[in-house]
């Protein structure tokens, strides 16, 4: 079963010929940084992944050596060069799990910014290992992610919702329905807690009941499995 991760302008001194331009601040390039991963990020959303992909990688190469190694747009951007990956019609899980260990790299630095973002590159890390049956990595960066969402107070729900999702399929994918139902209903618990509009929830709400409804198949009680599978 697959399961589908359901994210300035320079400055140039005038004067003699032989004069170098100034170096750009990184936080001058941001505003153009950030315009240009929006404008990929609605190419991926529309669904055309082929092109995302040539623009997140010409951004890439334009602006990875201009910006510092913790910067949180060159995090956001390995992200998404991953989840084009995860996601296009040929996926190739390899080649997500190392852009997402790249965002992973880049997220972990100190001064890297938001540390909800690195919780969700750990999740999408996760989730790539799970589907190159690499469920001991899948497991690893789940408790890392549970672990940040502890030590830096992440009170959003969301996050360890998801993340509760994710051990739920690990363990469900290890053959360990009891631990994947008490999982999936802590996630089902959280998830209630957050908007029910937020399109996080509209997409793995679903999934969690879908996968909270086998686990209790195998388990043998076929009525709550029903239940999971009504809602």
């Amino acid at each position: 079963m697959k399961y589908t991760l359901l994210l300035l302008s320079l400055l140039f001194l005038v004067g003699f010929q032989n004069d170098k331009p100034a170096k750009a601040q990184p936080d001058a390039l941001h505003p153009e940084v950030r315009t240009k991963i929006d404008s990929a990020t609605g190419l991926f959303f529309s669904g055309d992944l082929k092109t995302a992909l040539v623009v997140f990688e010409k951004i890439r190469n334009d602006y990875e050596k201009k910006l510092p190694p913790n910067d949180s747009l060159l995090g956001e951007l390995y992200q998404w060069i991953g989840n084009v990956y995860y996601n296009r019609e040929d996926a190739d899980y390899y080649a997500a799990f190392e852009w997402y260990r790249r965002a992973i790299d880049v997220r972990e630095k100190p001064g890297s910014g938001n540390p909800a973002e690195l919780v969700r590159a750990y999740r999408a890390a996760a989730l790539a290992c799970n589907q190159l049956m690499s469920f001991s990595w899948a497991k690893t960066y789940l408790e890392k992610a549970v672990v940040t969402i502890k030590d830096k107070k992440i009170e959003n729900p969301l996050y360890l919702a998801n993340v509760e999702n994710g051990l739920g399929e690990y363990y469900l994918l290890t053959g360990d329905p009891e631990s994947a139902a008490d999982h999936y209903e802590n996630a089902l618990l959280l998830y209630k807690k957050c908007p029910p509009g937020d399109p996080q929830v509209v997409r793995n709400l679903p999934v969690c009941l879908q996968n909270l409804g086998i686990a209790c198949d195998r388990l043998g009680r076929s009525e709550k499995a029903i239940e999971y599978y009504r809602e």
